[in-house]
């Protein structure tokens, strides 16, 4: 881009973005000088050509680039520390209870199931009393079994689900601020 400059009524340019700062910069123009480039219908003075910009500024071509980094937003790690361990507590009772109830349910229902059609039980009163009885046997036998796989599948599911829970922006406390 050229510039013309108009200085004690000489006209002087073209002149590259460079010269023009410099020559701001070392006092050979003013900031009030009138000046022109393609593009313009008027001369206008150099303040509102370069911005209006210090003399002593670097022009874009050689200045040097400095990487602005924005700072990193700021983690509630407290908040969510406290979350994970209460999402724990809350998962780990559901997952256990859901876990144990649907395996006693389902494991003493096809036991007593499975009991009332061996024994070939005939009728409705029948097949309930041998499937209820066979259903609390596989109940008794088998319920610390049961258990035990429902706390050690909940063991293991709940802080992994909590602890995703927590450290994702689902919960606003837990957000980067």
């Amino acid at each position: 881009m050229q510039f013309y400059v108009s200085k004690n009524g000489e006209q002087l340019g073209p002149l590259s973005l460079l010269d023009v700062r410099e020559r701001l910069k070392s006092g050979s123009f003013a900031y009030t000088d009138l000046a022109w480039r393609d593009g313009m219908k008027d001369w206008a003075p150099l303040s509102e050509l370069m911005g209006g910009g210090l003399p002593d500024a670097t022009p874009h071509a050689v200045s040097t680039w400095t990487t602005v980094t924005k700072p990193k937003p700021k983690v509630p790690t407290v908040a969510r520390i406290v979350t994970a361990v209460m999402l724990f507590v809350v998962l780990f009772v559901v997952i256990y209870f859901v876990t144990a109830f649907l395996a006693f349910t389902l494991g003493g229902a096809i036991a007593g199931a499975r009991a009332a059609a061996d024994q070939g039980a005939n009728g409705f009163n029948q097949g309930y009393s041998v499937g209820f009885e066979a259903g609390q046997q596989f109940r008794q036998q088998y319920g610390h079994i049961i258990v035990g796989c429902s706390m050690v599948l909940s063991l293991v599911v709940s802080p992994l689900i909590s602890w995703r829970m927590a450290f994702s922006n689902l919960f606003p406390w837990c957000r980067p601020q």
